[in-house]
């Protein structure tokens, strides 16, 4: 751990946890801040942060005509992530927002697609960084909206549990806009299946603060016991939830008396704060994205037919017209990786680096769990 990303820990601590107004960060760890998108939670009142808190506005405003949007026709949807993670934090706005993540039923999904490209919302470009099985981008005023008709991903399953909560949404408010969002022990799912998801690509502190806030608002050791720990047991993700819950009261300063992370791993515990401090948000802290690190990470869960074949089933515009051509997916992703040069721009040292990397993650996942 360097020097500024210790001290990026300890604003955190401070921010979250601290009555005290805290000093402006250094320029070093204000960086280290803007590559985990945690901006405003270290900087509540600086200019850094200012953008980032216009944004959050833009998003409820955003939120609010979805909201009456979907209401006015009749479809059921709630917000995943973003303001149904920023709920938990004692100023909101100090979570930063990305895009808005609305799940509906996968019944309506059809009927939600043509109601939102009736309402103006342009569907986004279909390319491999942004496409995702799980939903389609729209968007509109410069906001990007992500309609999922499910949000669980491969191998990480809480799909009834985000059914069962779409049934009997909770009305949250935020800013005093209200919005439905799926119930506490369902929307607890999604925030550590998304810690899980993004373990498996790049893993932020943004993600691991979410379920931090969460932890600190719902899960005392009784609730643990009596309804959690069986759901996330369920859904493969109870090592995931004692691990994470341990590391934020190691290095985040979570100051709740709880006790049912106690017999977390202490080694799990730090290399999962190591690929915290190492990946960043979405890769960012060492510009990583898709590469040769993340498709390796796959490659040995998955193995490399299948994942070759998972990608090109997912990328091939040629296949989704004409199913014939299934067989020949997988050599389509090879074409593919040729043509845009996995890999470009790294040097022989970086690529080197990746694939280190990547055996590191695969075992931090099986170590886990959710490999």
């Amino acid at each position: 751990m360097t020097p500024a990303q210790q001290e990026l820990l300890n604003c955190i601590r401070s921010s979250l946890w601290a009555d005290a107004a805290q000093p402006q960060p250094s320029d070093e760890v204000l960086a280290e801040a803007q590559r985990q998108a945690i901006v405003p939670l270290i900087a509540f009142d600086s200019m850094e942060a200012s953008q980032y808190m216009a944004h959050y506005l833009r998003i409820l405003y955003a939120q609010d005509r979805l909201v009456t949007l979907f209401r006015e026709a009749g479809i059921p949807m709630a917000i995943l992530k973003g303001a149904a993670a920023a709920i938990y934090y004692p100023e909101p706005m100090q979570r930063t927002m990305g895009d808005i993540d609305l799940i509906v039923p996968q019944s309506a999904f059809a009927s939600s697609q043509s109601l939102m490209e009736r309402s103006g919302y342009k569907r986004e470009t279909e390319d491999f960084e942004k496409t995702d099985a799980r939903h389609v981008a729209y968007q509109k005023d410069g906001i990007t909206v992500e309609l999922h008709h499910h949000f669980s991903s491969e191998g990480i399953d809480v799909e009834k549990y985000v059914i069962r909560g779409l049934e009997s949404p909770v009305t949250a408010e935020l800013s005093g806009h209200k919005f439905p969002m799926l119930p506490p022990l369902e929307n607890g799912l999604v925030l550590l299946a998304h810690v899980a998801q993004h373990l498996r690509n790049e893993l932020g502190l943004r993600q691991m603060i979410d379920w931090m806030m969460y932890v600190h608002a719902q899960i005392t050791d009784v609730y643990w016991e009596t309804a959690f720990r069986a759901a996330a047991a369920d859904c493969g993700l109870e090592t995931l939830a004692i691990t994470a819950t341990r590391l934020c009261q190691k290095h985040l300063g979570l100051p709740d008396p709880i006790t049912w992370c106690d017999g977390a791993d202490d080694k799990l515990v730090d290399d999962l704060l190591e690929n915290l401090l190492v990946t960043g948000n979405f890769g960012h802290a060492h510009g990583s994205g898709s590469s040769v690190e993340t498709v390796t990470t796959n490659i040995k869960r998955t193995g490399l037919f299948r994942y070759l074949q998972q990608q090109g089933e997912r990328n091939w515009k040629a296949y989704q017209e004409h199913k014939v051509l299934k067989p020949f997916c997988w050599a389509y992703q090879i074409g593919r990786y040729i043509h845009r040069g996995l890999g470009t721009g790294r040097s022989g040292a970086q690529l080197a680096a990746d694939y280190k990397r990547s055996s590191s993650r695969y075992d931090l996942l099986t170590r886990l769990g959710i490999d």
